[in-house]
């Protein structure tokens, strides 16, 4: 078991090769933690975002559904939002997409 100062260490880790687009070398450092804190909201978002840029939709929409039934409604749901919008388009699916963001961006005030 890591204690939390390791896990933040990974994270990093995990976070640095996202930034230099090395998403396939975050996978098993984000999956690693996740056997260890199956919910961590922190790691799911990244790991959104790592399945995001390898072009693997399907398990991105599913990460992002696991984040969002494991933490509580509020702001913190924007960048899941977003993330599943670019899941939705990388799949095809431009119009649940685009619904997805109307709900994310602020409309017209009246």
């Amino acid at each position: 078991m890591l204690d939390d100062h390791q896990q933040q260490f990974v994270k990093l880790l995990a976070h640095i090769q996202l930034e230099f687009h090395h998403p396939q070398r975050s996978l098993p450092l984000l999956q690693g933690l996740l056997a260890l804190v199956p919910d961590d909201p922190e790691t799911l978002k990244m790991l959104a975002w790592a399945q995001i840029q390898l072009h693997q939709y399907q398990e991105a929409l599913d990460t992002c559904d696991r984040y969002l039934t494991s933490t509580s409604q509020g702001r913190e749901h924007a960048p899941i939002r977003l993330l599943q919008a670019r899941a939705l388009w990388g799949l095809g699916k431009q119009g649940e997409a685009r619904k997805l963001l109307d709900g994310y961006l602020p409309g017209p005030q009246p």
